[in-house]
């Protein structure tokens, strides 16, 4: 049976799905240091009762901070303490920029096996999945 709770703040949803030992965390809009601090203590309450894995859904992430970069690596040494498997699934692109950037995209698991691969346009910088021929923000021709 599959339980869900939704938690709101203004431009950040967080919901959260238990199905029997696993947990999916889907997060929306900006996580950034207005909402992380909270988040974080939500999602270690989430953990309680866990031994599968723990889902956390980034697809929906328009913005994400260092203050978001730190509540995955938190969430990421917390899991792995208690021996739970943490996988990351469906990251936005401004994710997936963040974690480039930062050098981190190795440290997570991902659903699927492998994290997912973006390019930039060397016209505008725009963020581009790998598989695009033309720019969506400028138009080029990759």
């Amino acid at each position: 049976m599959t339980e869900s709770t939704a938690h709101t703040s203004p431009g950040f949803h967080w919901n959260v799905e238990r199905d029997g030992s696993s947990i999916r965390l889907s997060l929306s809009g900006e996580l950034d240091v207005a909402v992380a601090d909270r988040a974080a203590v939500r999602s270690k309450q989430q953990l309680a009762g866990i031994d599968g894995a723990v889902v956390v859904d980034l697809g929906q992430v328009t913005f994400m901070d260092s203050s978001g970069l730190r509540l995955l690596l938190d969430l990421r040494q917390t899991t792995f303490g208690l021996g739970i498997r943490l996988y990351l699934s469906r990251l936005s692109l401004p994710v997936q920029r963040l974690l480039d950037v930062a050098g981190l995209s190795h440290w997570f698991e991902y659903v699927g096996g492998v994290a997912p691969k973006f390019a930039y346009c060397p016209i505008c910088e725009g963020e581009l999945r790998i598989d695009v021929t033309r720019c969506p923000y400028c138009g080029s021709v990759l």
